[in-house]
């Protein structure tokens, strides 16, 4: 009834008006208009200055690739403590597939308060990339956190295209009792009136959107009578969905209207419509066809034969235009859909002034869909089984496709208070294809895309009436002479300096600058400076707690110079709190996944503990084996000794010493580039590459080789190499052997870098953990303690091969019940998707093993 009510008002004059003279918009070219054509079409119409200038602003938009980025969550209640999983998709804003246009994505943890308190850059590569945020005890408080994301590129719009995400972390139930002061959220109510088109336009038909909200911004489903000033009903209805509806009427000229809510409830209280004025309205018709039908209608007194135009655009490229002489209430214009990108798009109408009057969102369904399938190799499992699955992904036709997906598996009793407390039913389907594009918050936005028919467009059709907005606003956006594209793609990081003389610290025209990088690989770059001295170093690629060695050389002696580098002066674009008010609740809500987070908590710190116990007694065995050099070792007998003392003094470095002095070791290079091997030990691929070398000790540090070629040898006591099994206590750092260098008595460690040189270690890529879960049933040692993860099982990377085809697996915990196997992803070709599954585990432990 509602979607044929919605067809037959399709005309905004008084009386149903035949669509006897319509515009049919179409083109050979599928895609979009070539913008330098339609700044043309214009040329012949005086005043058309701006409308130009608008067009030639938003050419910048289309010949820039919009992004879109989407963070998916292992899930969205933690307690303090625990850790937050992510994997990120960046996508293409038109074609919805995977980008690589920036490769830097900045993800923030945003506290209540709307600080950031911890933030990673994440290298994003063939468009996916993951990372996670440890939630320490010490750093975080009870409440509603924010988890932020975006691109550089992304800080030209608004912050609502930036993916933001609430989170909640509770470490009791003191603050969910709080929310009961939301007891009677319904007591204050909120009626907002959206006219189609943005105007109530006077003595034509109107469709009118509204929405009914309480104190928490949820949707309220109630009954309303629109009446004029004296009372009188013209007519009623009611609410369809999330306390959205629609009516239509012919507002009169210098009538003021009302809503009065019909229900002694809110006392029938009544609401004051929008002023009705002369102008311009945009009257869309029935949209789930093949066909885009809408009318653009102006009020009788505003009819003198005018040239208008129109624009339909989405994320900055443009996809329809025409001119349209208005010589009566209403002109139809009928566009192909197929010509138009899939999601939301804008159609915006100017004026014969060239400007804009009113603006319409519309949806579009051409999203290619990628359909996940999520089979257990048994749907009853028991505690600590091994869990095996079959993920398949296909196309709408049903054939089968490669995608790049993330998995999370979490109990039933997360998924439930998540949904009750968060409201936050959101996939990448929605965010991607909506909430990208509409301001505020959306109640349950998946559902709009679950078996996506007649009723759901509707429904989605009245989101966009009443939340919908403009991503490129005309006159903030592209209207000023100065519209430029402030932040640009980011692909690595920018490392920016100055060489100078010593002494005088004159800048050293065309000076040599070279960057050294150690971080188990070696990597070498070299930059002239300009006529200033400065030195860019562009598109550089490190992780966290890589060291990045700069030096500068002149034509004489580098030692002669120094490097200042700039500090990097990136900062947070301002936050907008997500407001969200909890629902009434009670302390038992969140019990379980507090103290499954405190007994994992007790667990760790049990492990650590013996840990701590357990080289303790390394260390007291050790320390009986200190003699008379009273240096600390974890080893017992070295395989070389060189007793430095005073000996070497007229070594300029510690690597000479090595070279000449322990036949067993080579040096290859110089400092701090050189190269380390010691006989006997096999490097991979008998190939030299920086850090396949011996790994260095300096009083019991592992350290790099620059800080050894830092050390002056008049500070050295001894140096003593292990290699074979002499190094094997060191585990993996000691594949290469191990040299091992110790100080005088009283000296400290060198921390001054040579003349020329400059050492840092900057924020660079964030390094993700692995998530870890036990492996039950293996030769492994076995985990002894209870289990009780909220995340049963978290795995950022999947791709299905070729057959659209992949296996994975994760072992139960000693949680009993439902748990949810979630996967979401991207077809490598196209497609968004998610699916769900469910296995139940059945408790086949005794009390005694619970404990």
């Amino acid at each position: 009834m509602v979607c044929i009510l919605f067809i037959v008002l399709f005309s905004c004059k008084p009386a149903i008006m035949k669509p006897n003279s319509y515009l049919l918009i179409s083109s050979s070219k599928r895609y979009v208009l070539f913008l330098s054509l339609f700044v043309f079409m214009f040329t012949d119409i005086q005043g058309q200055t701006d409308l130009k200038t608008e067009l030639e602003n938003l050419k910048q938009l289309e010949n820039s690739l919009t992004e879109k980025v989407y963070l998916h969550l292992d899930r969205t209640i933690f307690s303090p403590g625990e850790d937050l999983w992510f994997k990120a998709y960046l996508l293409e804003g038109t074609s919805l597939t995977l980008t690589s246009t920036s490769n830097n994505l900045h993800v923030e943890l945003i506290d209540p308060d709307g600080n950031v308190i911890s933030k990673q850059v994440i290298l994003i590569f063939n468009g996916t990339g993951y990372g996670d945020f440890h939630l320490g005890q010490n750093r975080v408080k009870e409440g509603i956190y924010q988890i932020r994301a975006y691109t550089h590129f992304m800080r030209n719009f608004d912050e609502a295209l930036f993916f933001r995400k609430n989170i909640l972390i509770a470490a009791s139930g003191e603050m969910i009792d709080e929310t009961k002061r939301n007891e009677n959220t319904n007591s204050k109510i909120d009626l907002q009136f959206f006219p189609e088109g943005g105007h109530l336009v006077q003595n034509i038909r109107n469709r009118v959107a509204y929405k009914l909200v309480n104190e928490s911004g949820k949707g309220v489903p109630a009954s309303i009578s629109i009446i004029d000033e004296t009372g009188h009903e013209i007519q009623k209805s009611e609410t369809v969905h999330n306390g959205m509806g629609q009516f239509v009427f012919i507002p009169q000229p210098n009538t003021r209207y009302f809503a009065r809510i019909n229900s002694q409830k809110w006392e029938n209280r009544t609401f004051e419509l929008p002023k009705v004025t002369s102008g311009y309205t945009i009257f869309v018709g029935n949209q789930f066809n093949e066909l885009l039908d809408f009318n653009i209608c102006t009020s009788p007194d505003n009819i003198h034969n005018q040239q208008i135009s129109y624009v339909i655009q989405s994320k900055g490229r443009l996809y329809s235009t025409n001119k349209i002489r208005i010589n009566k209430e209403a002109k139809l214009v009928r566009i192909k859909k197929e010509e138009l990108p899939s999601g939301i798009s804008v159609i915006t109408v100017f004026d014969e002034n060239n400007f804009p009057v009113c603006e319409r969102l519309i949806y579009n369904q051409f999203t290619p869909k990628l359909n996940i399938t999520i089979t257990p190799e048994n749907k009853e499992n028991t505690n600590r089984q091994k869990v095996n699955l079959t993920i398949e992904t296909t196309n709408e036709k049903g054939k089968h496709v490669p995608a790049n997906l993330s998995m999370s598996v979490v109990g039933e009793y997360i998924a439930v208070k998540e949904n009750i407390l968060l409201s936050q039913n959101s996939s990448i389907l929605s965010s991607i294809l909506i909430r990208s594009d509409i301001k505020g918050k959306i109640e349950d936005p998946d559902l709009y895309f679950e078996d996506f028919d007649k009723r759901k467009h509707y429904y989605l059709d009245l989101l966009l009436l009443t939340q919908g907005w403009r991503k490129y606003i005309w006159k903030e956006a592209v209207s000023s002479d100065s519209f430029v594209m402030k932040y640009q793609y980011e692909s690595g990081f920018l490392l920016t300096g100055e060489a100078k003389t010593l002494v005088l610290k004159h800048p050293i025209p065309n000076s040599k600058v070279s960057l050294t990088m150690t971080d188990g690989s070696f990597y070498y770059d070299e930059v002239n400076a300009d006529e200033n001295g400065k030195f860019t170093f562009e598109n550089t690629y490190f992780m966290d707690t890589t060291t990045l060695v700069f030096q500068a050389y002149n034509k004489r002696d580098r030692r002669n110079t120094i490097i200042e580098l700039n500090e990097s002066t990136y900062t947070s674009p301002p936050v907008t709190i997500l407001k969200h008010a909890l629902p009434k609740s009670t302390t038992t809500d969140l019990t379980d996944i507090i103290n499954h987070a405190k007994i994992i908590k007790e667990i760790e710190d049990s492990l650590e503990q013996k840990n701590y116990q357990f080289l303790n007694e390394i260390t007291i065995k050790t320390q009986k084996r200190r003699t008379l050099d009273d240096h600390f070792r974890l080893y017992t007998h070295p395989d070389e000794v060189i007793e430095v003392k005073d000996k070497y003094a007229g070594y300029n470095t510690i690597l000479e010493i090595i070279d000449e002095q322990v036949p067993s070791v080579r040096v290859y290079g110089f400092c701090p580039n050189a190269e380390v091997l010691i006989r006997g030990n096999r490097v991979l691929g008998n190939e030299l590459t920086k850090g396949s070398g011996a790994a260095f000790i300096l009083d019991g540090m592992f350290v790099e080789i620059e800080d050894i070629c830092s050390v002056p040898v008049t500070q050295v006591d001894k140096i003593e190499v292990l290699k074979g099994a002499s190094a094997a206590i060191f585990g993996n750092r000691g594949m290469q052997g191990i040299i091992a260098v110790y100080l005088n008595k009283g000296a400290k460690k060198w921390e001054n870098t040579p003349t020329g040189i400059v050492k840092i270690k900057p924020k660079g890529y964030y390094r993700s953990r692995e998530f870890y879960t036990p492996k039950y049933g293996t030769n492994q040692e076995q985990f002894q303690g209870p289990d009780y993860r909220n995340t049963i099982f978290w795995e950022p990377n999947i791709i299905t091969d070729k057959d659209g085809r992949a296996k994975v697996s994760f072992y139960t915990s000693d949680d009993s019940g439902k748990f949810i196997i979630s996967v979401e992803g991207v077809g490598i070709e196209e497609g968004l998707g998610k699916a769900q599954n469910t296995i139940n585990v059945l408790s086949n432990l005794s009390p005694a093993g619970l404990k």
